[in-house]
């Protein structure tokens, strides 16, 4: 489905993965390419961290872990 997306005029890999992680629920990819994941997994594991590795722990669930990985800097104190 996320390929099909992409062959839409105008739909990358960013809004490819977004759509399928908001608007269809679809939480089995890691939208890796999104700076603010990338800012936020370097801050939490640091710059050297594998991120495949890490995010493998997750597996079809890898969406959501992303998901609040972003949504937790929102309630940082």
């Amino acid at each position: 489905m996320h390929q099909w997306l992409k062959e839409i005029n105008g739909i990358g890999d960013w809004s490819a993965s977004f759509i399928m992680l908001r608007g269809i629920g679809r939480m089995e990819r890691l939208p890796i390419g999104e700076k603010m994941l990338k800012k936020e997994i370097h801050s939490l594991y640091g710059k050297t961290a594998d991120v495949s590795k890490i995010s493998d722990f997750y597996g079809g669930h890898v969406g959501y872990w992303a998901h609040y990985l972003r949504a937790a800097t929102l309630f940082e104190i």
